[in-house]
């Protein structure tokens, strides 16, 4: 049985509950799962299973009551470590092939997920997409191969920068073509800051229902066109800055070579 498992958590420190906050009628975290059961009906309806894995805490139990009449199961394991996270829902559920969602990126890449299952089946232990703006990029792999990864890693906290577990040598890339496109820099498709909700208030406003639908392509294009990109664009430089700051800190508290 394969998967697509959406790592979401609510206690972010700069945008508490960013996954509920209502957009357009809808939380923004059911944008995101709505999307990808439109998507992938097909998959779905042969056995493809949509699972939303957060840490094991009372804030987020508010992801069971939120889906609790619907067909996307909640997962909720060890807090501080997503990839081990990832394996103990993968072991629960007897998942064999999985795609990683960020629930941060409500706005990803459809056509990104089909490419990363397609070479997972073809046989690739690990693939991951790249050239795609920042938010929509997504990675998967066999779970026999990510747990012999952290069998030989004894790391306790894995949350920011974990992919730095896996050895670039033996990762499929997939390249898109965007970053040719005008403003590829300033596209932020991922949520941190008050403005990337009032970006996705926006972005959600325009698209309306074709949301569920639309390329990435049309995504991006709608971006460009209503200078959307204007809101969050310029956080992109602080959002990395406190992501290699954060990983470092990661890196010192786990004795990491």
């Amino acid at each position: 049985m394969n998967a697509i498992i959406i790592v979401a958590r609510l206690e972010s420190e700069r945008l508490p509950q960013k996954h509920l906050q209502i957009v357009e009628e809808l939380p923004l975290i059911k944008w995101l799962t709505k999307r990808i059961q439109v998507n992938f009906k097909n998959e779905i309806e042969q056995g493809l299973q949509i699972v939303i894995a957060s840490p094991d805490t009372v804030l987020n139990k508010q992801f069971e009551d939120l889906y609790k009449n619907e067909e996307i199961s909640i997962f909720r394991g060890t807090e501080n470590n997503v990839p081990l996270r990832v394996m103990e829902c993968s072991d629960r559920f007897n998942f064999k092939k999985v795609v990683i969602a960020d629930g941060d990126n409500f706005l990803l890449s459809m056509e990104a997920i089909k490419a990363v299952f397609e070479n997972l089946i073809a046989g690739s232990l690990m693939v991951k997409t790249e050239g795609l703006p920042l938010g929509m990029n997504v990675m998967g792999w066999d779970t026999g191969y990510l747990k012999n990864i952290l069998l030989n890693n004894s790391y306790q906290l894995l949350e920011t920068g974990w992919g730095r577990i896996f050895k670039d040598e033996e990762i499929k890339k997939l390249k898109f073509n965007y970053s040719v496109i005008p403003h590829f820099s300033e596209l932020r498709f991922t949520t941190d800051y008050p403005e990337d909700l009032q970006f996705m208030k926006e972005m959600f406003h325009h698209l309306g229902q074709k949301a569920l639908t639309a390329s990435s392509e049309e995504i991006i294009a709608t971006c460009i066109s209503n200078n959307s990109f204007r809101l969050n664009g310029y956080l992109s430089k602080i959002y990395f800055e406190n992501f290699y700051k954060k990983m470092a800190d990661e890196r010192y508290l786990n004795h990491e070579k």
